[in-house]
């Protein structure tokens, strides 16, 4: 008679082997997709935490919510004070000799599609209420543009305010810019109102400045 007791112990060991497999697949298709997964996600909150866009913000716009620290500073905290010299004169701005009138310190570059569109309701609302002790303190950030473009930026718009060169890029690191352009709305007390980063329409421009005029 034929002994297949060999045979049925190759079966089973081959089943049991199978089986191996199987449980090991499943574990790898089961397992490893989710958290290679969440490790992407995870290295993508974390860039975008702690990494600065390369490109200025074009058309993208966000208030940002009071009593929340964001960039270098802080709404209803103290805007950090600063001295840059002006655009073609031999003088220089220090932030803190505005102190008991409104600001905005707009950040800004000549490249910034952003900045081109806002530009003329920002000499607007300027030369509406400079009267009213309001200025603007456009600080370029010089170091990443030139100063060729920026005259012929601030002769085309026919702008009247200041404007400040930041060279070696500081006050941006100071205030932590993170896009362009950034806008901080400043009350007389030289606490920050709003900060907003992104190109502001006419309409948004006139609400933000009058919340930080003396009433």
């Amino acid at each position: 008679m034929y002994d297949d007791s060999n045979g049925l112990k190759s079966l089973r060991w081959i089943g049991v082997v199978l089986a191996i497999i199987a449980a090991v697949v499943y574990y790898l298709f089961a397992y490893y997709p989710n958290t290679s997964a969440q490790a992407v996600e995870n290295k993508e909150k974390k860039v975008a935490l702690t990494s600065p866009p390369t490109t200025p913000t074009q058309g993208v716009t966000s208030i940002v919510p009071r009593s929340t620290l964001v960039l270098g500073a802080s709404i209803e905290m103290p805007a950090p004070d600063f001295s840059l010299p002006v655009l073609d004169q031999p003088t220089t701005i220090r932030l803190s000799q505005f102190k008991g009138r409104p600001v905005l310190l707009y950040f800004w570059a000549s490249w910034c599609v952003p900045c081109r569109l806002e530009s003329p309701y920002l000499e607007k609302t300027y030369r509406a209420k400079k009267e009213s002790g309001f200025t603007i303190l456009a600080v370029n950030t010089t170091s990443q543009d030139s100063l060729q473009d920026v005259r012929a930026f601030v002769k085309e718009f026919g702008l009247t305010f200041p404007i400040l060169l930041d060279e070696t890029d500081s006050v941006s690191q100071l205030y932590r810019v993170r896009g362009l352009p950034t806008s901080f709305f400043i009350k007389p007390d030289r606490l920050i109102q709003k900060i907003f980063i992104g190109g502001m329409s006419n309409g948004q421009i006139e609400d933000f400045v009058a919340e930080i005029l003396v009433p």
